[in-house]
């Protein structure tokens, strides 16, 4: 479940740890350095996190044998939040059924002002202006 906000260098060190203690002080740190708050008993960005990961495996996983945070949508969501409007579109002559989630951008992310993400029979397209895909931007270390 951690390692879809872990950037590929952190993920890298991470799988290489041997032992359950040393991955254990890992996650420790990993959600430290995040926490909003850190005088206070609660981590309300890893609050969010396990938030967002229960809702992706209950809504994004019904209609695949994959869990939900496995999804391209699962993992969106994780990653983004919820998006600002979504826009369903339904099987036409020239349309394939698909979903359009927009949100504004974050620049700590370094995502656009505004973007659309595209979904469709599990596969996802981003019109980042040059139709980039969204799983390949991962988050800051």
């Amino acid at each position: 479940m951690w390692l879809i906000l872990f950037c590929l260098r952190r993920r890298r060190f991470f799988l290489q740890l041997e032992n359950d203690r040393d991955r254990d002080l890992f996650i420790e740190a990993f959600w430290r350095q995040r926490d909003p708050t850190p005088g206070t008993p609660e981590n309300e960005y890893k609050d969010e996190h396990i938030r967002r990961f229960n809702y992706a495996n209950k809504f994004y996983g019904r209609s695949t044998t994959r869990e939900g945070w496995r999804t391209d949508m699962g993992r969106i969501y994780i990653i983004l939040g919820e998006p600002v409007s979504i826009e369903r579109f339904e099987s036409s002559n020239f349309i394939v059924p698909c979903q359009a989630w927009s949100y504004y951008g974050d620049p700590k992310k370094e995502l656009p002002p505004h973007f659309v993400l595209f979904f469709s029979s599990e596969e996802v397209w981003a019109n980042i202006n040059s139709m980039i895909q969204l799983l390949t931007v991962q988050p800051a270390c």
